[in-house]
């Protein structure tokens, strides 16, 4: 499985990475409910900078790279995120040294779509990556996930014409993929100054699963940020309040709502969640609790 002869870093290229490496990992015995795991895990170990030993022993190459996550999550400050993102050795030892082959030529095939210098490069290919691959690589249904089409999400940001001074709330916001949207409307139209604001300020979500939540931040990571108000909670449970940071508007959760609370958020940006039982909350709810968030 060699990355050679991959010299473009488009989508077309991205999708047909997925078909060996998926195979590649059925071989080697990883379940398709971790793949997304053991994507993150690598992308994240590999943006830390640092070579990493692929010689190593099982064992010590997993401590290598769970140590690197640590790192990335420590500076962004999301050091509880990493049980939900670092890797496991399979419970049997025959099973070691396969799941070392899959990390290592999936490593390999990386490297070979230049995944390095598409991190140095400030452009949003690695995002591009690790959102194809949520959609074509990882059997998302498997670990509950119902991905809206790019096309979807980037069309609804376009529609409610995000600016920078908005808030933009997904309650139910999965990996992220809305919020991407949302930042990515706003990069057309920002100084450098007002997107770091929104980046720190404008964009909030919620999502229940504490791994898929894990993805989300993993993806606004790998986007520069914009991951600061991603939060793990059932979006019933929480409300947001009005409040001002040097004269900038931003939003601030609490668990209790009150007769005072100012609505902060300007644009609700929601694929709300399918019903699987009859207890389940239905789609209006979602929009209902959504609108009430909204100035």
């Amino acid at each position: 499985m060699s990355g050679s002869g991959k010299s473009g870093l488009s989508q077309n290229n991205f999708t047909r990475f997925f078909v060996p490496i998926n195979l590649l990992f059925s071989n080697c015995q990883v379940a398709r409910d971790i793949r997304a795991r053991v994507i993150s895990a690598i992308l994240l170990a590999l943006s830390e900078g640092t070579q990493l030993n692929l010689d190593e022993e099982p064992s010590v190459l997993i401590k290598s790279i769970n140590s690197r996550i640590d790192v990335v999550l420590q500076k962004h400050n999301k050091s509880p995120f990493s049980q939900f993102i670092s890797l496991t050795l399979p419970a049997t030892e025959d099973n070691h040294f396969r799941f070392k082959k899959a990390i290592v030529e999936t490593i390999h095939e990386l490297l070979g779509l230049n995944i390095r210098s598409a991190m140095k490069s400030g452009k949003d290919i690695l995002g591009t990556f690790y959102e194809v691959f949520l959609k074509y690589g990882n059997g998302a249904k498997e670990i509950g996930i119902v991905l809206t089409p790019r096309h979807i999400t980037k069309f609804a940001a376009e529609v409610l014409d995000i600016q920078p001074n908005d808030l933009v709330l997904d309650p139910t916001c999965g990996t992220g993929g809305f919020l991407v949207a949302a930042l990515d409307e706003v990069k057309k139209k920002a100084t450098d100054s007002e997107l770091d604001s929104f980046k720190k300020f404008g964009i909030y979500g919620m999502e229940e699963q504490d791994f898929v939540v894990s993805l989300a931040l993993v993806n606004m990571i790998f986007r520069n940020d914009g991951k600061n108000n991603i939060i793990p909670a059932n979006c019933f449970a929480e409300w947001l309040f009005a409040k001002s940071r040097n004269g900038r508007m931003k939003a601030e959760y609490s668990l209790e709502d009150s007769e005072d609370r100012i609505p902060p958020i300007t644009k609700v940006l929601m694929n709300p969640p399918f019903p699987k039982k009859k207890t389940d909350n239905k789609e209006f709810k979602f929009v209902e609790h959504a609108m009430k968030q909204e100035c």
